[in-house]
């Protein structure tokens, strides 16, 4: 850059829902955005995921809220989750998330292709795949990357949103180990037409075992009902997000489960059933450094266990693009990204490692114990709104 010359070229390295959210955030602002992902193709991967109401607000701020909702599962019978005894199916606490408004469930690949659709009008070359981060050089006036195929780009900033195992972390603030937590989970999807009584009934439950959970909920419609699995299984940390599991291997996990539960398993395609071993790292105590920074998992790998990995990547883009000013210094702005997110996302990263452990405890139970645990008020917050 010139002396004088506005700050406009950003580039996101991982085309997740956060870095996408990030991508027309900036968009918005009027950056001009390279989204790298290491894939060939961006394609339908991934099952269920509840779209919260401040992410549903930085949706709608950015255009495609409307769509979101069209793509949405129909709701529970009581329009929110309960809370079951793993054995009996008894409903232990009854509307979980009533306190949380204007959520939505939806498939993640449907919010991953609205996102990149919005991008790719705002500008039909802005998402690069087959793009593998492998370093990165940075200066007082910008950042160069290279990748695997032998490409390299410069830009004004770099924006690391490539996972719990990001590249782009290590690459800048040295290498420290993601750890297995000794749980794995299962993500299923069940089509309509394999969908008994029985099992539309389950929509919206949440089964607590022994060191097991489930639960199950709708996407697009009825088309799909979503089953998510997690359990306390050592041995097993094999990477990826896409690993086939096997539905015998699904049901003897969960024997002890009521008759709904093991239904609803054996009515899941042996073609998809998944598995995933959770993986974790500690808190980052510093998200930028220079004119890098991290977003989503790459910042703060968060567990399933409060539903909010997905939900913390899109407050974070939203803010970014916020924070960002082409008439204004880089650095200046990724430092009041930081100091806005940093404290919401972190706490949310501890309290997910804390409900995991919650309620892998619970078992049968006095239902008050249960209650206390399904109950946690989250905190208000809006990404459109709040101080940056």
């Amino acid at each position: 850059m010139t002396a004088g010359e506005k700050d406009g070229e950003i580039a996101i390295v991982g085309g997740g829902i956060g870095g996408l959210t990030a991508a027309l955030s900036l968009q918005h602002k009027g950056f001009h955005v390279s989204v790298f992902e290491r894939v060939e193709a961006l394609r339908e991967v991934g099952a269920g995921l509840v779209v919260s109401g401040p992410s549903m607000n930085a949706l709608d701020f950015l255009g495609i809220g409307d769509r979101i909702r069209a793509l949405a599962g129909e709701r529970p019978p009581n329009g929110y989750f309960d809370l079951k005894h793993y054995a009996t199916g008894q409903v232990l606490a009854a509307g979980l998330g009533a306190a949380q408004q204007g959520s939505y469930a939806v498939h993640r690949a449907d919010l991953q292709m609205a996102l990149l659709d919005a991008v790719v009008a705002n500008d039909p070359a802005a998402v690069h795949v087959d793009h593998e981060f492998r370093d990165l050089v940075q200066d007082a006036e910008g950042v160069t990357a290279s990748f695997t195929n032998g490409t390299s780009v410069r830009a004004d900033a770099l924006i690391g949103c490539d996972g719990v195992g990001s590249t782009v972390r290590s690459h800048v603030f040295g290498s420290e180990p993601v750890v297995f937590t000794g749980k794995v989970s299962f993500r299923g999807l069940i089509p309509a037409e394999r969908v008994t009584p029985t099992i539309y009934a389950e929509s919206g439950s949440f089964y607590v075992g022994p060191d097991r959970m489930l639960v199950l909920y709708h996407v697009r419609g009825t088309a799909l009902m979503n089953l998510v699995a997690h359990a306390r299984q050592l041995g097993w940390e094999q990477e990826g997000w896409s690993i086939p599991a096997s539905v015998p291997e699904l049901v003897d996990l969960y024997d002890d489960f009521a008759d709904p539960v093991r239904e609803t398993i054996e009515a899941v395609p042996a073609e998809n059933l998944f598995k995933w071993a959770l993986r974790d790292r500690e808190p980052l105590p510093v998200w930028t450094r220079g004119r890098v920074s991290m977003l989503g998992d790459a910042a703060h790998p968060m567990l399933p266990f409060l539903g909010q990995g997905g939900n913390m990547a899109m407050e974070d883009g939203m803010v970014l693009g916020r924070c960002l000013d082409p008439d204004a210094g880089i650095e200046q702005g990724l430092a009041r990204y930081e100091s806005a997110r940093k404290g919401r996302a972190t706490g949310m990263q501890l309290a997910s490692r804390d409900r995991a452990e919650e309620l892998m405890r619970l078992s049968a139970g006095d239902p008050s114990s249960f209650a206390s645990v399904a109950h946690t008020p989250m905190p208000e917050y809006d990404p459109v709104t709040v101080p940056v």
